[in-house]
């Protein structure tokens, strides 16, 4: 198991540090994934705190990674949310309920499963100002699977613990 602490790791360039354009091959290296899927935790919590709701900051296509299949599920949605249904989400919450609302990244963690061909990111933020005043510990769950034409992410879920 990988971690990371509240920043990207600063190493030699690599694939890892290019524009997204599409997902990492099947055949990456594990330790390539890792790296990958650190960066990526990071990506998602900037973009979420840029208000960047196509994931496209920095040259960074975040939907290039998503799967077709890809779902956000939360406790109060069982059929889990699309892209566009989750970015509708987003805006009426984050813009208009809470605008003050940031995101700090803790902890990003993957875990690979070689011979499965999945991985799992946990990325532990702190959210900030939803509502006002509040910090809420976050742990996201990012789930990937090797296709065809490289890794995706398919799942995303959270857990919240008031703190």
């Amino acid at each position: 198991m990988s971690k990371s602490e509240a920043s990207p790791p600063d190493e030699k360039p690599s694939k890892v540090d290019e524009p997204i354009t599409s997902p990492p091959s099947p055949d990456t290296s594990i330790s390539e994934l890792t790296d990958f899927l650190i960066k990526i935790g990071h990506a998602g919590m900037k973009a979420l705190n840029n208000r960047d709701w196509n994931g496209r900051d920095n040259d960074q296509n975040l939907n290039a990674i998503l799967s077709p299949e890809f779902r956000v599920y939360f406790g109060n949605n069982p059929e889990g949310l699309s892209v566009a249904e989750n970015a509708k989400w987003m805006r009426e919450f984050f813009l208009e309920k809470y605008p003050e609302h940031r995101v700090e990244v803790i902890q990003v963690t993957p875990e690979v499963f070689e011979k499965e061909g999945t991985a799992v990111v946990y990325v532990e933020c702190d959210e900030h100002n939803a509502p006002p005043g509040v910090m809420t510990r976050v742990i996201y769950e990012f789930k990937w699977r090797k296709e065809e034409d490289g890794w995706r992410c398919f799942h995303m879920s959270s857990m919240r613990a008031f703190q």
